[in-house]
């Protein structure tokens, strides 16, 4: 099972806000483009994202699309360095797109790799 699911960015985001913003926040999905993703989507951008992080140098941009449904998007690992445990870390930024309806959005987040688990998101201190 995969430990980070990319199309999922926006959940983990809301997650992490602060619960008196919570009930704000949760309006935000339907106005993303992760929420209109198919399973094909997410399957796409999953596979781009791992591959973002496991192969290529920080500031270069992964790109992905499905032709079938117009979704696209991105993911460029910014930087890398290391946590703590000693694990390969990672700050990325993704870009995800619909064209209908047609929306962008875009996440920063920080992602460190356990032997174990794989790729995990962080909180950077």
């Amino acid at each position: 099972m995969r430990a980070v699911e990319f199309a999922t960015i926006a959940a983990i985001v809301m997650i992490s806000i602060a619960p008196s913003a919570y009930g704000q926040a949760l309006g935000f999905m339907e106005y993303s483009p992760i929420a209109y993703y198919t399973t094909e989507d997410n399957r796409i951008a999953d596979e781009a994202g791992l591959d973002a992080l496991d192969n290529y140098a920080d500031m270069t941009v992964r790109k992905w699309s499905n032709p079938a449904t117009g979704a696209s998007g991105s993911i460029t690992p910014l930087e890398t360095y290391s946590n703590e445990a000693g694990h390969t870390c990672r700050k990325a930024r993704a870009i995800d797109r619909t064209t209908s309806p047609p929306l962008q959005g875009q996440f920063t987040f920080h992602l460190c790799k356990n032997p174990e688990k794989g790729w995990q998101f962080v909180k950077k201190k």
